[in-house]
């Protein structure tokens, strides 16, 4: 088994497990045993645990920022666009957080559970009809187990710890709704701050002040480093602000384009971690072809239309079907010849249980030596896809 280096992928997934890994260093080489022991505690339950600790986090600094803001830059904001809009948009970001919390991402129960299996196909990469055996029901596609939530979830994208909540098909929209009126607010703050400090530099005319130079003993003028270092020291509120939410803002900025990114490419970012993990795979020659009838099937698919979806199985007619992973799809180089089975959902383990030798069941196979030889079937375009993710349709 060729062993996975850290920086194999570039997803957010493949980041926080270096974080991860990264702080645990430190931890072990600067901490004692006991402090340690109970850092490792806290972060296990921040992060593996499902609480409202990170969600009360989160109003705390929305609802501290926001009265910092009211009391130290609002009083200079005389035009009544912008003391309108930033209200507006405060209250928006507030709604938006309690509705990506408290809906309902997605969960399948026996009552729905054909309902979801409608919506989308199986690709027989990544989905297959698998039993989930605490839900006791086949997971539709592009469903996962959330042990969190201790739910399936349709069309699961992760759980947001932020939010205390899985991220799935029916919320997404809010998900995204929540971000960008995050970071919308943090830059329209930011900027707020920034006229209040320039105001009152225009005020007191400081671009014409002048010092006495501490060497040459001459009248200088001051410079814009200086006449910041004056307002951190005359208004320190709002300029601490100003740093707190242009970071913050950038920072929720950049992770919201990385979701939009996925959102038009037709992936979710549990599919984009397989994704990943299925790219390693074949550059590190684990898994060298693929059966035949399954490229056939991948390389003819054609999504049928959103609308004309219903309860019969929707095969097209250039798509056939191919046999589940009974006898596995995807072959490599370097497995014994035992069929690798796993209950579990990551994506190295999804695609290594397609493991066997080319000569196995004597299955006609094509070799694999490229992620681009395999289409995502679940991206319809960037109208379809944003479609799905904006306008879900409601299943109850």
């Amino acid at each position: 088994m060729v062993k996975k280096p850290q920086f194999s992928t570039m997803t957010i997934h493949s980041f926080k497990r270096v974080i991860e890994e990264m702080i645990q260093r430190i931890m072990d080489c600067c901490l004692l045993g006991p402090t340690r022991r109970f850092l490792n505690r806290c972060s296990l339950y921040c992060l593996e645990e499902r609480h409202p600790w990170v969600q009360r986090f989160y109003l705390l600094l929305l609802t501290l920022g926001l009265l910092v803001y009211y009391l130290a830059a609002a009083p200079v904001i005389q035009h009544l666009v912008h003391r309108i809009l930033h209200p507006f948009i405060a209250i928006m970001t507030y709604w938006s957080f309690y509705k990506a919390c408290t809906s309902n991402p997605g969960f399948i129960s026996k009552e729905n559970v054909r309902k979801h299996g409608q919506m989308f196909d199986y690709d027989y990469i990544f989905y297959e009809p698998k039993e989930c055996y605490t839900c006791l029901f086949v997971r539709p596609p592009r469903s996962r187990h959330c042990r969190l939530c201790n739910r399936c979830v349709a069309k699961y994208d992760h759980h947001c710890v932020w939010l205390n909540n899985c991220v799935g098909y029916s919320n997404h929209h809010y998900f995204f709704y929540f971000l960008i009126c995050t970071f919308s607010l943090c830059f329209y703050s930011a900027y707020m701050c920034f006229v209040t400090l320039w105001t009152h530099v225009e005020a007191s005319n400081m671009r014409t002040w002048q010092y006495l130079h501490p060497t040459t003993r001459l009248r200088t003028n001051v410079t814009w480093w200086q006449i910041w270092a004056l307002q951190i020291h005359s208004n320190p509120a709002a300029t601490g602000l100003l740093i707190f939410t242009a970071l913050a803002g950038f920072a929720v900025f950049l992770f919201s384009l990385y979701n939009l990114w996925m959102a038009i490419r037709g992936y979710t970012s549990n599919e984009e971690f397989k994704w990943d993990e299925l790219k390693y795979s074949i550059h590190s020659k684990e898994l060298t072809s693929w059966r035949k009838e399954l490229k056939e099937f991948n390389q003819s698919y054609i999504a049928p239309s959103r609308s004309s979806r219903t309860e019969k199985p929707r095969l097209t007619k250039s798509a056939k079907k191919p046999k589940p992973h009974t006898t596995q799809t995807l072959s490599s180089s370097h497995e014994p010849k035992t069929k690798l089975i796993s209950t579990t959902d990551s994506a190295h383990e999804l695609t290594q249980r397609h493991v066997q030798h080319e000569s196995e069941n004597g299955e006609d196979r094509e070799p694999l030596v490229s992620i681009k030889q395999i289409r995502n079937i679940y991206n319809e375009g960037i109208w379809n896809n944003l479609k799905i993710v904006f306008m879900p349709k409601k299943i109850l």
